[in-house]
């Protein structure tokens, strides 16, 4: 969502990147993540539902240990690509 919802809880995501040399990880965190993770946080990436909703899925956040990369998944096996790191919220169902 590019707004909070009005009346349901939610948490605000941000995209973040990685402040460690070398290849830098962008990664989407629940707001404050990325300062107390050495991470910069670049901008807002949106809100999800805090609880399951009518029309909604679960977003976990995942990491790709081969190529040390976080990404963004629905289901919690992260599409087979990775581990899941952390149940982000509730995102809209197409």
């Amino acid at each position: 969502m590019t707004a909070a919802p009005t009346g349901q809880a939610s948490s605000e995501l941000e995209d973040c990147v990685s402040a460690r040399p070398g290849h830098p990880d962008h990664l989407i965190a629940k707001k404050g993540f990325c300062e107390v993770h050495a991470y910069q946080r670049l901008r807002t990436a949106g809100w999800v539902y805090s609880g399951q909703e009518f029309n909604t899925q679960p977003l976990y956040q995942c990491y790709a240990e081969a190529e040390h990369s976080d990404f963004a998944a629905n289901r919690p096996d992260c599409d087979g690509e990775g581990r899941m790191e952390a149940l982000l919220g509730y995102d809209l169902v197409q």
